[in-house]
């Protein structure tokens, strides 16, 4: 290592101490005690539910007899308000939410960003083979994205972006430790499906990792029976991660589905408050998305 590359180092993760510094300065001014959102407000309420009774509902009388009972953005399903986000944030935040009630569900996400931060800075650093380079990333990454707003609320966001970074990070390793790529694939995708269990957000970002795993090694576009191995290995962890999100979407909605909002998937429920979040509103929604993705994937194939 010359003396140059030592003072980018030092630079680097001087940088980075900066930054975790100031995302901690923030904890004191993190402590919020009520919601901003309906969002929010349904998460507040799977994390009480799941601190009193274990499992993500309220209770609010008899709502078979009364519908007004049900707040937008609840099932009703056995008497039972559930709430229809996937459960993994308020499962973690329900130890915070008993020990310091919402303030400190509020300041456990100011956390998650920091754990976001180190997350972005470690897959950059590898991608860059440079840790200056990885440092301004994740600063890029906490400064200008909406990751430190969100995490100044009740949101699942920041977890889940947090958990995704590490995803993409662990699949990253699998390409480059051939003795431990099956076992390195396998941890990415129990990582990947807890950050869907967090957001279904992240379903499409963690397919994407998919299909990368399923390249070769060579960098040619013909998968190779190895290749696909280690894409298979991370689907199986996916589905291992999903299994218990799968029996608790049965329970809460009557479907076996990990990847829903609710009971309906592949047609929208006004009555239930969730119209327009369906499976296929949100494939006609990224049709712009998917016209760009094919420009871009034929533009990497002709230019390469």
């Amino acid at each position: 290592m010359t003396l140059t590359d030592l003072r980018r180092n030092r630079l680097a993760y001087a940088l980075l101490a900066l930054l975790a510094t100031m995302i901690l300065a923030a904890l004191p001014w993190s402590g919020w005690h009520s919601a901003w959102t309906v969002d929010s407000r349904t998460q507040i309420e799977m994390i009480k539910g799941i601190s009193e009774h274990g499992l993500p509902y309220v209770e609010n009388g008899p709502v078979s007899q009364y519908p007004e009972l049900q707040a937008r953005w609840n099932v009703a399903h056995g008497e039972k308000l559930w709430g229809l986000y996937p459960p993994l944030f308020a499962y973690v935040s329900a130890p915070f939410y008993l020990h310091g009630g919402v303030a400190s569900v509020s300041r456990m996400n100011v956390l998650f960003v920091l754990f976001f931060a180190l997350g972005t800075f470690a897959v950059a650093r590898r991608f860059f083979r440079d840790a200056l380079l990885g440092s301004i990333a994740a600063c890029l990454a906490v400064l200008s994205t909406p990751v430190g707003a969100a995490a100044m609320d009740i949101s699942s966001f920041t977890l889940a972006e947090a958990l995704i970074v590490w995803t993409i990070f662990v699949a990253m390793l699998s390409f480059e430790s051939p003795r431990f790529s099956g076992v390195l694939a396998i941890a990415a995708g129990l990582l990947g499906g807890c950050a869907i269990s967090t957001h279904v957000i992240t379903f499409a970002m963690v397919f994407g990792v998919v299909v990368a795993l399923a390249q070769p090694d060579d960098q040619s576009w013909i998968p190779t029976r190895k290749s696909i191995l280690r894409a298979g290995l991370m689907t199986v962890g996916v589905v291992i991660a999903l299994v218990p999100m799968a029996l608790l979407n049965h329970i809460r909605f009557g479907s076996y589905n990990p990847i829903s909002y609710g009971p309906c998937v592949w047609a929208s429920c006004t009555d239930t408050g969730i119209d327009q979040q369906s499976a296929g509103n949100m494939l006609r929604f990224a049709l712009p998305s998917f016209a760009w993705l094919g420009a871009t994937i034929l533009a990497a194939y002709f230019f390469r």
